[in-house]
C-alpha cells in the first residue's frame, strides 16, 4: 500500500479503478496490494495478508489496544513495536 501511494501515477490508476468499481480508494488499495503480493511474492502473501488483517483488527478493537498498551509498558516498546509484536502473534508468522 505504501509503495502504491508513493507513486502518483500508480495511485491515479488505483483511484480510477476504485471509481469504475464503485468502491472506496482504501478498498481498491488493499485489493491491488493483495494482488501484487499473491502474484509477485506468493511465498509470503498469505502471511503478509494475515499480518495486515491482524494490525487492522488491533486498531479497531478496544481490548486489543489495551493489550498493546500493556506490551508497551511491560517490555518498554513504542506503540508501533507493540502493535507489530501482537499482530505477529495473532497472525502466527513468527519464524
Amino acid at each position: 500500500i505504501e509503495k502504491i501511494t508513493s507513486d502518483e501515477n500508480w495511485l491515479d490508476d488505483v483511484r480510477q479503478k476504485a471509481k469504475q468499481n464503485s468502491i472506496s480508494l482504501d478498498s481498491m488499495l488493499i485489493a491491488d496490494a493483495e494482488y501484487i503480493l499473491r502474484t509477485d511474492h506468493p511465498e509470503i502473501a498469505e502471511k503478509a495478508i494475515r499480518y495486515y488483517n491482524a494490525t487492522k483488527k488491533i486498531m479497531q478493537n478496544d481490548s486489543l489496544r489495551r493489550k498493546v498498551k500493556n506490551l508497551q509498558q511491560r517490555y518498554y516498546l513504542n506503540r508501533e513495536e507493540a502493535i507489530e509484536l501482537l499482530a505477529e502473534k495473532m497472525a502466527e508468522i513468527r519464524e
